[in-house]
């Protein structure tokens, strides 16, 4: 069977392109399978919509499946309707929008099956019985129409072995378009890599609808061989793990941190942590195996707030970790959310106060609740949902820069102004208090990355500056 597997467009956010890592494995399981596959990233490739009907039209294929974010509805619509309106081809759609409002994607959109959940062993399924045109209801981990409705066949069971996964299937994407500049102090030969699923933790603003809470991890030594294929095949000596829990198996990482340091590959790494994850002599070994930058899920930093999102951390313990971090040389990142259910002017003021103290350069961003999440389910119960999930997922791509679901008590504009104010003071702050590390940091790039990267920063470094002193915020809006 020819199968033609679509990245769409994530348009407006003015970051850089990652490998896509769950159509990669798809990828890979479905050409294994037999079937001929083909991959347009018109993500990576920056595509604009008449270049992506054109690449449908130069193809041949029986099926098309396609990925999609819960911020990208509109363009899987687009893409959707793209490849319906030039073949008769089934369209399967997974990934985070598929799990997070099946019903939507199918009635909103020409896709015709979702994949719920994990979708390796539910694609290998489904593309071998639309190949025989067997019944799908047989099939696990499905949602598509039928009889006027909705039908959900049985749930798919997690994969419990995720190390016999074959390797992403990188040589039928555009690898050299995942190559830039963007992370300060990474090599630009870096790629995503996923070495664990399942978070078994139960913070209230979380969705658990692809990968779920069991933990499951790749050994140490599945994770080194891509880790050593990667470098051989294309010169990679950056890796980005994407992980919500990668240091939940102090053991695994501390075998891996080995592995890396035993091999004398010179690397440079940064991971996802929770606070209460990670101690002295754990931040040692992975600053010794080329760790540079951890981010934390800070939420906030008011005591109360946390406790009611259900995060199981203290503000004191996350301030003693971000010490830490920086003490052992790795560069600390840090996650907060404005408007959680509750949120006043006193509790964002408590978050700034926190990252200021605690020297960390955070990125703020507005809750916005995701359906399937407990936060999300409260506020529906408590009637504070304005909008539809319809309404919602149709114009998530703007949670950036609006207030879609407003939970607290501040008006829209009050919410945004604090947010945008908020950054600004903590990166003039951090600027201020923190040059050394600055300094350190332009010097590492200037290592890693040669002049011409050491001088992009430098002008980057210059124009948050003055767009923070003119009051203009850190980030330019999307224009699109």
């Amino acid at each position: 069977m020819k199968v033609l597997l679509i990245n769409p467009p994530l348009y407006g956010t003015g970051s850089e392109p990652r490998f896509p890592l769950g159509l990669g494995y798809i990828a890979s399981v479905l050409r294994e399978d037999g079937h001929k596959v083909q991959v347009v990233d018109a993500n990576a490739l920056k595509l604009p919509e008449a270049r992506i009907e054109e690449l449908i039209n130069a193809v041949k294929f029986d099926a098309v499946g396609m990925t999609g974010l819960i911020t990208q509805f509109k363009q899987v619509q687009r893409t959707a309707s793209i490849i319906k309106n030039n073949s008769g081809a089934a369209v399967v759609l997974g990934g985070g929008l598929a799990s997070a409002a099946p019903e939507v994607v199918l009635k909103k959109t020409a896709v015709d099956v979702v994949v719920l959940g994990e979708g390796e062993e539910t694609a290998s399924e489904l593309f071998k019985a639309l190949e025989n045109g067997a019944a799908l209801q047989e099939v696990k981990g499905l949602c598509f129409k039928r009889d006027g409705g909705f039908f959900k066949t049985a749930p798919r069971e997690p994969l419990e072995n995720i190390s016999s996964l074959p390797m992403p299937a990188w040589d039928l994407f555009p690898v050299r378009h995942y190559f830039n500049n963007n992370v300060m102090c990474m090599p630009k030969r870096r790629m995503s890599m996923l070495t664990s699923r399942g978070c078994p933790y139960h913070c209230a603003f979380c969705f658990h609808g692809v990968f779920g809470h069991r933990h499951r991890a790749r050994t140490a030594e599945n994770i080194f061989k891509e880790i050593a294929l990667l470098h051989e095949k294309y010169g990679v000596t950056g890796f980005v793990f994407e992980d919500d829990t990668f240091v939940l198996d102090k053991k695994r990482v501390y075998g891996l941190c080995g592995l890396i340091t035993d091999s004398r590959l010179k690397l440079r790494w940064t991971c996802n942590a929770r606070i209460n994850l990670v101690d002295a002599d754990l931040l040692a070994k992975m600053k010794k195996a080329g760790c540079v930058e951890i981010s934390y899920g800070i939420e906030s930093g008011n005591q109360k707030q946390l406790e009611k999102i259900k995060k199981g951390i203290t503000v004191e313990q996350a301030y003693k970790v971000v010490d830490m971090t920086r003490k052992a040389g790795i560069i600390t990142h840090g996650f907060v959310m404005l408007g959680l259910p509750g949120e006043t002017a006193a509790t964002i003021k408590d978050s700034v106060s926190f990252c200021k103290r605690a020297g960390i350069p955070a990125e703020f961003t507005i809750m916005t609740p995701i359906p399937g999440s407990r936060i999300y389910q409260d506020a529906v119960a408590a009637n504070m949902m304005k909008r539809s999930v319809e309404d919602l997922v149709e114009n998530w791509g703007s949670w950036l820069d609006k207030v879609l679901v407003n939970l607290t008590e501040l008006p829209d504009e009050k919410l945004l102004e604090m947010k945008r104010a908020a950054e600004l003071e903590i990166f003039s702050s951090y600027y201020k208090r923190h040059p050394g590390t600055i300094i350190k940091m332009l010097f590492l790039e200037l290592k890693t990355n040669g002049f011409f990267a050491f001088f992009h920063r430098l002008k980057k470094g210059a124009k948050l500056l003055i767009r923070s002193l003119k009051g203009l915020g850190l980030r330019e809006r999307p224009t699109t």
